[in-house]
């Protein structure tokens, strides 16, 4: 069961097996960072990468699902909306149902979050900590990785790692 301001979590993700899902026209580092800004194909999101949300993120009142297919990496001392902070594979099976990946996920992201950071995530916590689920049909065509982003409670975009 969930406190009311710890963390809102919704399913804001879900994507599909296509070309765009696969893309990363982004430059990395030898560790594996985002050095030069590109399209993010959602296969391709890795825990630690700094991106800007699509514009449906962040309408005011959005309660409902926003699919995509990609996303813009950018590195992280360059504004953007939200950190990659954990990632976990499902098993195979049938689809749980988007509120079921939802409820089990909240306490892994949490998790990831504070791992992350190194610091507990609590009502005072700067971040709000949001997953990323595939929808039914990304879960047939056999998308099981959840990611877990945070982002800023006040909605502001941040201009450095969330662990530095």
């Amino acid at each position: 069961m969930w406190i009311a301001g710890i963390v809102g979590l919704t399913a804001v993700g879900g994507w599909w097996t296509n070309q765009e899902s696969s893309t990363d026209s982004t430059t990395r580092d030898e560790s594996g960072q985002i050095t030069e800004a590109g399209d993010l194909g959602a296969f391709k999101i890795k825990v630690g990468d700094c991106i800007l949300l699509p514009n449906e993120f962040s309408e005011p009142g959005r309660d409902e699902l926003v699919e995509f297919t990609k996303v813009a990496g950018v590195p992280c001392t360059e504004l953007h909306d939200a950190e990659i902070v954990g990632a976990r594979t499902l098993p195979e099976g049938d689809f749980p149902g988007e509120d079921a990946l939802n409820g089990a996920l909240g306490d892994f992201c949490i998790l990831a979050y504070e791992k992350y950071v190194g610091i507990p995530y609590d009502t005072d916590a700067p971040h709000t900590v949001y997953p990323l689920v595939p929808l039914a049909d990304g879960w047939v065509q056999g998308d099981r990785e959840i990611q877990c982003y945070a982002q800023l409670t006040s909605g502001e975009q941040m201009g450095a790692s969330i662990r530095d």
